[in-house]
């Protein structure tokens, strides 16, 4: 099943249930500081940092079965780390480890950016994209969660269908595999998270608790 957040989803080892997202990418990072992003920037009272969304620690991404799943199957699941850059430059620090919290893959910088809102099956639900990456272009993990007070601690991880004339590659290359989908705007990413949203989700992505701040 797929696995973004993301090799991701959300660049990351892809093992588990995001890494059967399609591949979202643009050739460069489609949102910036001008749009509704964390973590976020604040200045108040003498005080100042970043200002985030969800929690800093441990994720658990689950695979969610659809109606023709054997009673004997298990689900995939996925472990995602999200932590904080710093107090001037407000970025996430986003890796993953597939089974267990640990042996991480490689560590990305992220911004979880705003999309709108939409109806699910179950009612409205928060669209959301995390972006990736910055240099060469971002890839992109599409996820929603019902409206809550913040911090977010859970979202679902959405399964967008690829227009078929963004669809890039080259053929596979022996086992590795060079498809993904070319991203050409904001409007375009926000309609393929609405869609998706429409349809089971590929995973939850539910938060566990903080992680120690010592290495990677």
């Amino acid at each position: 099943m797929h696995r973004v957040l993301l090799s991701l989803l959300f660049g990351l080892i892809a093992c588990g249930p995001a890494s059967a997202q399609a591949l979202l990418h643009s050739d460069a990072p489609l949102f910036n500081g001008a749009d509704q992003t964390w973590p976020e920037y604040f200045f108040q009272g003498g005080s100042f940092g970043c200002k985030s969304l969800v929690p800093f620690g441990y994720w658990k991404e689950t695979e969610v079965f659809g109606p023709d799943a054997e009673p004997s199957d298990e689900p995939d699941v996925e472990w995602v780390r999200i932590r904080n850059y710093g107090v001037f430059h407000c970025a996430y620090m986003v890796d993953r480890a597939y089974g267990e919290p640990r042996d991480w893959g490689e560590l990305e910088n992220a911004w979880l950016v705003l999309l709108g809102e939409t109806e699910g099956s179950t009612g409205k639900l928060i669209l959301y994209a995390l972006q990736l990456g910055f240099r060469p272009g971002s890839s992109y993990t599409l996820l929603a969660a019902e409206p809550s007070k913040e911090p977010v601690r859970r979202f679902l991880v959405l399964d967008p269908v690829c227009p078929r004339g963004w669809k890039r590659g080259s053929g596979p290359i022996d086992i590795w595999r060079t498809d993904y989908c070319s991203v050409p705007d904001k409007a375009g990413l926000k309609r393929l998270a609405v869609a998706a949203a429409r349809r089971k989700p590929l995973a939850t992505l539910e938060y566990v608790g903080p992680a120690p701040e010592v290495g990677r």
